[in-house]
């Protein structure tokens, strides 16, 4: 194992915390600690720590500026209007607010006594423009006056002008180039993006109106972002680890606010490190491919971009392995120097390090089929050279070792250095986290991450974060070369006797590994080995290098089945119980009967005051069995009936679960379990995957206060354990969802009433869909949400119409647009006798690979199923759910043995995920055991297509 001997390397277990850069706090009006913008509330607001003073200007009837948030003074006890009294005026009232519980006094305050405010305690004016006399969209007049008075109390580089009026903004920028300034916005900051950019504009957005994404497209463009208003510890992280700059804030504490992402602040880098995509796993397993190459070449270091490989020997010559066409090719360089060095850039291009002795040295790139391109010259060279690339022949960032640490140099024309003491050879790469980021490797110590100042040419290299040693990791490799995939960051390692895939999502600090060991190297001692991955089609492959050998192994992604062609989509009612029809069933009560889940053509409603499940089919009310005490239902994967059986607020926790298919004379009890959470916090409604009576699921509860889900695993029928993901973009109430994909606990959809649609993929991936913001017609703020794929396209069901009555659309995400609309079922919005679940909830059933049912249950409005499917695949079911099959199966539910008729070509089963689990043969179509299968759903197909479904039990 290596181990760290360097110094430096123990100092990066400080606090990386104070390393981050936390956003800086402004005290909204001021402070909550004195009327609103008055000289009391600001002066606290000062005391109290925050950075910046936020008020609102507008102009008095006599041109002094003042500052207040409304037109008129009454709110606050006065009986004037801005725009037609003088200062002596509004100076002669005492305004009045009570706030917490105390009743302040205050006058009204001008710019100018603000300002100094602001100069005598170290502050920084934070100024918002309201509609004014010349201060407005049709007239600027006082603007210029307003920002030369700003500029008089020595704030020109340092205050911010906020406002929504954007012709007020550009006539600032076009005066004042180098003001900071940004945009008042809601939800609207997409639509003002660009123009954002283009005026060099930042955005101060409402909160619940954008995500870490929003964020992090500022930041790309060099552009700040703030939000208003934060008053919580909660929040604080939320908006903090989105990585804003700026949180406005009415009396939040900033002594003892929580620690954030060391990461928030970062724009990630995926210049270097694109997206993949790909459906994260637990674990992957890896298999070795026929692809292999072997030659004789003396390597010292190796690097690779998609499928090329260039290897540098000790000797300085250089060769390329395109492992697609399995070819190797030595590469003539027309350089009088040696090569210690190598990298690569963002378009693949190889890039040189050529050294010219004396501590000088010229970086080179070189293409396929063309002379070297000088890049530019170093000096101050170390005489062990290292380096690293970053970016394109447009955008680009070297750095390199030098006599005294580590010198950066870029596209820009910037020149900085930064102090570390570097012992022995050392190996430079980008960090994909950042492009300010480096990492260090050495063969003798473990690889840690530095932030690089490129605002200095004497500081030294700020240490960001070091590989844990401890047992449990052991790299044998020098340098690491990460790849994106989903939401994930990942790296190969070499890691004794074999490679193993590194989940560095987290950092170095906090590395996992992501599947068992693979492949099969024996090292000597001088021999070099290295992996590096390329993501086709959803599939990881990794190329495995050993000296100048290489072997490919690979992990499959998803397999796309069913129709891979054009489509054809298509949705039709097949029956419906609902208000609008006059025929809603009795027992759907939207207070007390606030979830339900369906499979196989059957619903199963939980109403907590009579604590009695509902069921019912296309024929009506089937009957009753004893339900829960909570809410929550939900349906598994196998068609497992699940309901809450408390309301605890708690962590503890009770579930009744019904095997699949369970009907009220079947004589069948509850298995009832207990567990706990990680998090406290109600949670009313649950959603559930996999086999939680087989061989494992999932039950996923997003907890009322809390920006993590916790999934709670089980398996034949037992407890096993619960986890939490990681921190998502949104806070839950109540009503906060998960919508499961494939029983993945790495890949589901999150949302909470009122917000939109979020995608986890192994850690949060950010908005799949905004609050209303998809294509019309626009998602309503009504929970609940549906996914599948069908035909290899994405399908999203979401709600919209009228809030809480059952309308609903379907999205192709696939090809970006709508299928179709469904109008509510129901007229019963939050009302007395309504929906107070404010709830519309979509269950998909998987039929076969063109067809899905669809399952509506709408509390208070009614019932209804679909069938959804793709006209271009052949094999679609054209019954309906609870109909009479094609396929004549009995008995249905069965236990051990199963009668089918009309399969004399043979058939094959399938478990309700699609996956083969039985082939029969002609002579056991009479009498087929069917004891040696889990309980769940399963789907028969014979030779001829037809088809049919059963229930194992």
């Amino acid at each position: 194992m290596k181990k760290s001997i360097l110094t430096l390397i123990a100092l990066l277990s400080a606090n990386i915390a104070a390393i981050n850069a936390a956003p800086k706090l402004i005290g909204h009006r001021g402070s909550y600690w004195g009327v609103e913008n008055s000289a009391e509330a600001f002066i606290a607001g000062a005391e109290k720590g925050y950075s910046y003073l936020e008020t609102d200007i507008k102009v008095a009837g006599d041109g002094t500026f003042v500052l207040t948030h409304d037109d008129e003074t009454s709110r606050l006890g006065g009986n004037l209007t801005i725009t037609t009294a003088t200062i002596e005026q509004l100076k002669a009232e005492t305004y009045t607010q009570t706030r917490g519980g105390i009743t302040y006094e205050g006058k009204i305050c001008t710019l100018e006594e603000y300002l100094q405010i602001c100069k005598d305690y170290g502050v920084i004016p934070f100024i918002e423009l309201k509609w004014a006399t010349g201060i407005n969209n049709n007239d600027c007049s006082n603007l210029k006056r307003m920002v030369d008075t700003v500029i008089e109390y020595g704030f020109e580089n340092d205050a911010i002008i906020n406002t929504s009026m954007k012709p007020c903004l550009e006539f600032i920028r076009e005066n004042y180039p180098d003001f900071k300034l940004m945009f008042l916005c809601n939800t609207n900051w997409e639509s003002n993006f660009d123009w954002c950019v283009e005026h060099n504009i930042g955005a101060y957005i409402q909160t619940g109106c954008f995500d870490r994404n929003t964020v992090t497209k500022f930041h790309e463009k060099n552009l700040k972002v703030g939000v208003w208003t934060v008053n919580t510890a909660a929040n604080y992280s939320t908006y903090g680890n989105y990585g804003c700059d700026f949180i406005a804030v009415d009396y939040l504490d900033p002594v003892g606010l929580p620690e954030l992402d060391p990461f928030s602040s970062l724009v990630p880098n995926k210049i270097d490190y694109p997206d993949h995509d790909g459906i994260i796993q637990a674990t992957y397993s890896f298999e070795e491919s026929a692809t292999k190459l072997e030659q004789s070449f003396s390597t010292k270091k190796a690097i690779a971009h998609e499928n090329n490989i260039f290897l540098l020997s000790t000797d300085g010559n250089i060769a390329m392995l395109d492992m697609d066409t399995q070819t190797y090719t030595r590469i003539a360089l027309n350089t009088e120097h040696s090569v210690p060095d190598i990298s690569i850039d963002a378009d693949g291009r190889l890039i040189l390090y050529v050294d010219h002795g004396n501590n000088t040295a010229t970086i080179y790139a070189w293409n396929q089929n063309s002379e070297l391109q000088e890049i530019t010259a170093i000096d101050n060279c170390s005489t062990t050279p290292a380096f690293c690339f970053s970016g394109t022949t447009e955008d680009w960032k070297i750095y390199y070792a030098s006599n005294d640490g580590i010198r950066g140099i870029s596209s820009t024309g910037a020149i900085a250095s930064n102090t570390i003491a570097l012992t022995g050879q050392s190996s430079l790469s980008i960090s994909p986290f950042s492009r300010n980021n480096i990492i260090i490797d050495s063969p003798t110590t473990l690889p840690a991450e530095y932030s690089f100042d490129w605002e200095s040419t004497t500081a030294e290299l700020s240490p960001f974060m070091a590989m844990a040693d401890n047992d449990g990791i052991d790299i044998r490799q020098t340098s690491l070369s990460p790849f994106r995939y989903g939401a994930k960051i990942y790296a190969p390692v070499f890691t004794g006797n074999g490679f193993r895939l590194l989940d560095m999502s987290k950092g170095l600090k906090s590395i996992e590994f992501a599947c068992d060991e693979f492949g099969s190297f024996t090292l000597e001692n001088d021999d070099y080995i290295a992996g590096f991955a390329n993501v086709k089609d959803g599939d990881i492959h990794v190329y495995c290098v050993h000296n100048a050998n290489v072997a490919e192994f690979v992990a499959k992604g998803e397999v796309p089945e069913g129709n891979t062609g054009p489509t054809d989509f298509h949705i039709e009612k097949l029956w419906s119980y609902t208000d609008k029809e006059g025929n809603a069933p009795e027992h759907i009560d939207g207070t007390n009967a606030q979830q339900g889940a369906a499979c196989n053509g059957t619903f199963y409603i939980n109403d907590c005051s009579d604590k009695l499940i509902y069921i019912y089919t296309s024929e009506g009310l089937a009957g009753t069995l004893p339900g829960g005490a909570g809410w929550g239902t939900a349906i598994d994967d196998a068609g497992n009936i699940i309901v809450r059986d408390d309301k605890q607020t708690g962590t503890t926790h009770r579930v009744l679960i019904y095997p699949a298919g369970t009907m009220p004379d079947d004589g069948i009890e509850a298995t009832a379990i207990d567990f706990e959470t990680l998090d406290a916090g109600q949670t009313n409604f649950i959603s559930a995957s996999g086999d939680v009576l087989g061989d494992g699921g999932y039950i996923y509860m997003f907890p009322n206060k809390q920006t993590v889900v916790n999934l709670i695993k089980i398996a034949n029928g037992k407890f096993v354990e619960t986890t939490r993901s990681e921190n998502l973009s949104i806070e839950s109430s109540t009503a906060g969802y998960v919508v499961p994909i494939n029983n993945n606990p790495e890949n589901w959809l999150y949302m909470v009433r009122n917000n939109g649609i979020y995608q986890y993929n192994g850690s949060d991936a950010g908005l799949l869909l905004g609050g209303s913001s998809t294509t019309p017609p626009s998602r309503n703020s009504t929970c609940g949400a549906e996914i599948f794929t069908l035909s290899n396209h994405e399908i999203l069901v979401y709600n919209s119409g009228k809030n809480y009555t059952g309308g609903f659309t379907i999205k192709d995400l696939t090809d970006n647009k709508v299928i179709a609309t469904i109008e509510p079922i129901g007229t019963k919005g939050y009302e007395t006798g309504g929906n107070y679940s404010v709830s519309n909830w979509m269950h998909a059933e998987k039929i076969d690979p063109g067809c899905y049912y669809l399952y509506q249950y709408c509390p208070a409005n009614g019932i209804a199923a679909y069938r959804f499917y793709d006209a271009n695949y052949d094999a679609h079911i054209d019954s309906t759910p609870d109909a009479t099959e094609a396929l004549k199966i009995y008995p249905n539910p069965a236990t051990t043995h199963l009668h089918i008729e009309g399969i004399s070509g043979g058939a094959t089963i399938f478990s309700a995920t699609g996956a083969v689990v039985m082939q029969i043969g002609t002579v056991e179509s009479s009498n087929i055991d069917i004891s040696g299968i889990p309980q769940g759903i399963y789907i028969v197909k014979s030779a001829t297509g037809a088809t049919g479904k059963f229930i194992k039990r």
